[in-house]
């Protein structure tokens, strides 16, 4: 889904926050406050929290519901769009900024493999191109919809696959 936005307002743009993912990204929601003093809208750009981990899922909603919270309070606006570490946490995918001059997305959309620099990149390319079979697409003829929705299939089912057990082994000391 896109979201356009208007207006002469002053527009800030954060990205791969990474709340509520311990050692790593910001601290806490309330740390990030500062940053959007003087701005009438806030855009985070993907990975603002941890969704895919059962184990961290609760604290990052709590941290994005913090955020919403936080900017209502400071007047201003806030768009959240998805990204490969929060691919479910918004139903936004980009955004079109100064009348369609900019566009901001988290960037897992734009390639094949949603995260190229990722070991397990040529997997997320083929659970991309399952999930645009599934929708019966393929990536020349799939639109801009399509493929934002394979791409958010593709991390979530990569989590729950591939990752999830090593990481949940990790984090109990297992590994």
């Amino acid at each position: 889904m896109m979201r356009p936005m208007s207006g002469d307002g002053r527009t800030l743009i954060l990205s791969d926050t990474h709340l509520a993912e311990p050692g790593r990204g910001a601290g806490s929601a309330a740390a990030l406050r500062p940053l959007w003093a003087g701005f009438d809208r806030v855009v985070f750009n993907g990975d603002t929290a941890e969704t895919r981990s059962p184990r961290h899922r609760d604290a990052s909603h709590r941290a994005v519901d913090e955020i919403g919270r936080m900017t209502a309070e400071d007047g201003v606006a806030l768009t959240v769009v998805a990204g490969n570490h929060d691919p479910f946490v918004s139903e936004i995918d980009w955004v079109e900024l100064a009348g369609g001059a900019v566009l901001a997305t988290h960037g897992d959309l734009l390639h094949p493999a949603v995260a190229p620099w990722a070991d397990e990149s040529h997997r997320l390319a083929e659970a991309a191109d399952a999930a645009l079979a599934e929708l019966g697409e393929d990536r020349s003829s799939a639109d801009a919809r399509q493929l934002a929705e394979a791409a958010k299939r593709a991390s979530a089912r990569h989590w729950r696959r591939e990752v999830q057990g090593g990481y949940e082994r990790r984090s109990a000391g297992v590994w």
